[in-house]
Order: C-alpha cells, then sequence, then structure tokens
C-alpha cells in the first residue's frame, strides 16, 4: 500500500522556509541600522560626558571617533553583505528543493489516492504500481521512486507525459532549469558565473543575471509560487475530470 501524504501542504512547508531565508535577508540591514544609530549615540554621550581642555582637543576626539565609526560601519557591512548573500543563495536552494520533494510527493499522493488512474492505464509503469498499491508494507515516495526509476526531475516530466498529466509549460522547464542552474553554481563553485554557468543559461535563453543575489532570489520565489499554484490546481483539475475505470475491474 502507499502511504497518504499532502503534496500541496509540503511544498507550502517548504515555502515558509524560503520565506523564512529572504525576510531574514531583508531584516539583517534594519538591524545593522540599529546598530550604528545606537553606536553612534554611544560615542557621542562618551565625547560630550568626559572634560575637554581645548576646541583642538574636542576636534580630536571627534575624528576619531568618526574614524572608528566609519571602521566599524564598514567592517559590519563586509559581514553583514555576506550573511545577507548566503541567505539568498540558499532561498534559491531551497526552491529547487521544494520543486524536486513535490515532484515526489505528488506523485505519491495520486497513487495512493486514485491508483485506478494509472493502474487502469496501458504503460510500462502500470504493472509496478499496481505491486506497490498491491504490497502490504507502506510505501512511500523513496520507494515509488526506486521501483519506478524516476531517479530525477526529468524522469517525473516523463511519468507525468506518459499519463498526460499536463505539468510544466516550456517557459516554465527553462525556469526550473534556471533554478537548478543557479543552485549548482552556488553549491559547487561558490556563486561564480563562470564560462560554464553562462552557456548554461544561454541554452535555456536566460541572461546571467547581474543583479543582487537577493533581488533574484525575491523574483524567482515569487515567480515560483505562481507557477506551483497553477501546476498544482492544472494537475488536480485533469486528474479529477478523467474518467477512470474501477480498478476493481482489472484488479481479478
Amino acid at each position: 500500500m502507499i502511504a497518504k501524504t499532502d503534496a500541496r501542504a509540503v511544498l507550502a512547508k517548504n515555502l515558509e522556509r524560503t520565506e523564512s531565508l529572504i525576510s531574514a535577508m531583508e531584516k539583517i540591514y534594519g538591524y545593522n541600522r540599529i546598530y550604528q544609530d545606537n553606536l553612534h549615540l554611544s560615542l557621542a554621550t562618551q565625547i560630550t560626558d568626559k572634560p575637554l581642555k581645548s576646541e583642538e582637543e574636542e576636534a580630536q576626539r571627534w575624528r576619531a571617533s568618526q574614524e572608528l565609526v566609519k571602521a566599524v560601519e564598514n567592517s559590519q557591512l563586509r559581514e553583514l553583505q555576506g550573511i545577507s548573500r548566503s541567505c539568498g543563495e540558499h532561498a534559491i536552494i531551497s526552491l529547487s528543493t521544494a520543486f524536486e520533494t513535490y515532484c515526489k510527493e505528488i506523485v505519491q499522493e495520486l497513487l495512493q489516492s486514485v491508483p485506478g488512474f494509472f493502474i487502469t492505464r496501458r504503460t510500462h509503469y502500470a504493472d509496478s504500481i499496481r505491486q506497490l498499491v498491491e504490497d502490504t508494507e507502506v510505501r512511500d515516495y523513496e520507494d515509488i521512486g526506486r521501483v519506478l526509476k524516476l531517479r530525477s526531475r526529468w524522469d517525473y516530466y516523463k511519468f507525468f507525459d506518459v499519463y498526460s498529466i499536463p505539468f510544466l509549460q516550456p517557459a516554465e522547464r527553462d525556469f526550473v532549469e534556471r533554478i537548478y542552474v543557479k543552485r549548482n553554481s552556488f553549491v559547487h563553485n561558490a556563486g561564480k558565473e563562470d564560462r560554464r554557468v553562462r552557456a548554461q543559461m544561454a541554452r535555456i535563453g536566460a541572461e546571467t543575471d547581474g543583479q543582487h543575489v537577493g533581488t533574484v532570489a525575491k523574483k524567482m520565489r515569487t515567480r515560483f509560487q505562481r507557477m506551483m499554484l497553477r501546476v498544482d490546481g492544472q494537475l488536480r483539475l485533469r486528474i479529477s475530470t478523467t474518467p477512470t475505470r474501477s480498478w476493481a475491474m482489472t484488479n481479478g
């Protein structure tokens, strides 16, 4: 038997993680601004609290305090830029994870909830799906992926195509590939857009970004959410409106 799952709920949970990373990225500079304001106030208080011997000494103290503030600001800015960039990169990486997980979870959900849709159609998957459904052990997406040989997103695309289940439009496939190109660049190449990355981007008709990774992450997040809302709704509509012979009619 196939374990119950809710692909839409799992997707929503994964996208919450993406939102958390983007939110953290946006808040970093706000917190830094508060820190800098407090630093300015603290130094100003120290200057005014100390007795001064001359105007020249006051001017020297003021210059020293400003140099310290500038040094701290520059140090903080470099550190926060690194943290912000890391949050943006991981937000994009999380989109690839959310997509992979959705593919696995939606197939598991459909095989559990409407097995007849898949078993009663003559495909090379049908017998294997029947075995999974009739198995006395509870099976999840790992078992399904192994038995049906669904090892990558391309295998899931093929699976949906075989059953005429609408999934990604051509432009959406290119968008998903862009997410994976970015993901692989961050994971394997420290985010550097080298010749290979530029070639991969050109192959799917996408320009290399040239934008701050945070801006790219927010744009990708918004487009991904809209895409998955459409994909999930269309897929479920197709399944629910397609006549399917009772599985019992083919089960003996």
